[in-house]
């Protein structure tokens, strides 16, 4: 178990199917005992996203941009984690 205040985190870069950095993703930290926490990525695609005392056996990460199909990941158990994602575009039906 983590001691008291410790800071469960992600970070990393989020990529077009390019591999090309995405813009203005909108990363969410959430964790069932907190209000969910977001940043968007800046012109490089990194991001860092985190909680003081979150659980890290309940806690998630989403990625989001319009056009994009959405990506969650769940940290299972890992307080500290890295992590690339790669976002696929939406395709008409």
């Amino acid at each position: 178990m983590l001691g008291c205040d410790e800071e469960v985190f992600v970070k990393g870069i989020v990529r077009g199917p390019t591999g090309a950095p995405l813009e203005g993703v909108s990363v969410t930290f959430t964790n069932p005992e907190q209000a969910a926490y977001s940043v968007k990525t800046p012109s490089d695609g990194a991001f860092r996203v985190g909680m003081i005392n979150a659980d890290p056996e309940r806690a998630s990460v989403s990625f989001e941009k319009d056009g994009f199909q959405r990506v969650e990941r769940s940290l299972d158990g890992r307080p500290q984690w890295a992590m690339d994602i790669t976002l696929t575009p939406k395709t008409n039906p």
